[in-house]
């Protein structure tokens, strides 16, 4: 599967990686490769597909990748600080509904 991603056209893998980041059942480690490589891409739309895949995730352990990416395009390195924040609240909020 990430073969297939990473071999396509930007568009495509765009595409592909927006499809993937609504579909559960995907291992921690494919999740994070796909999210390492969308964000490497030279695409901003791939990019934008990357950081898109871990709003919809929700999950905490990939916000590191959005951190660490040095982002150039100025509204979605906006995007992408926002989504880090919604995530890590939304994992606040439901620790404390969970104790």
């Amino acid at each position: 599967l990430e073969t297939a991603v990473k071999s396509t056209g930007s568009a495509r893998a765009a595409d592909l990686l927006r499809v993937l980041g609504r579909t559960d059942g995907l291992s921690e480690s494919l999740r994070t490769a796909l999210v390492v490589w969308g964000l490497a891409s030279p695409s901003v739309d791939v990019r934008d597909a990357a950081v898109q895949a871990v709003e919809n995730w929700g999950d905490v352990k990939l916000t590191a990748q959005l951190v660490d990416h040095d982002e150039p395009v100025a509204w979605l390195r906006s995007y992408a600080a926002a989504v880090v924040r919604v995530v890590k609240d939304i994992i606040q909020l439901f620790k404390c509904y969970t104790l």
